[in-house]
């Protein structure tokens, strides 16, 4: 009988972590583009809710945007939004990239 000579646990950061780590990229990005796409329940439901507990940014933008008739800051929070989103999702990829070249 073979005995492995890695310590306890240390396949997991060694193998397992290693093959999952595109999938978990995926899987952050999907979460964070999906977490800004909560527009739909907070407009439906609670249209902000009581003193804006439920307003999302999302519902901002399009508050702002349409119902204060204030196009250009809405176009400049949306311009921003899309930045950070940019931001993030590449700080994921650098931080996988990163990963792979060592």
């Amino acid at each position: 009988m073979v005995r492995s000579t890695m310590p306890p646990g240390a396949s997991f950061w060694w193998i397992t972590l290693p093959l999952l780590v595109n999938t978990l990229l995926f899987s952050a990005v999907i979460a964070v583009i999906n977490s800004v796409q909560v527009f739909e329940p907070v407009a439906l439901i609670t249209q902000g809710g009581p003193v804006n507990a439920t307003n999302v940014v999302t519902y901002h933008i399009r508050r702002v945007g349409i119902e204060r008739a204030q196009g250009g800051l809405g176009s400049a929070m949306a311009v921003m939004l899309m930045l950070s989103l940019i931001v993030c999702v590449s700080a994921l990829f650098s931080l996988v990239n990163r990963r792979d070249s060592e």
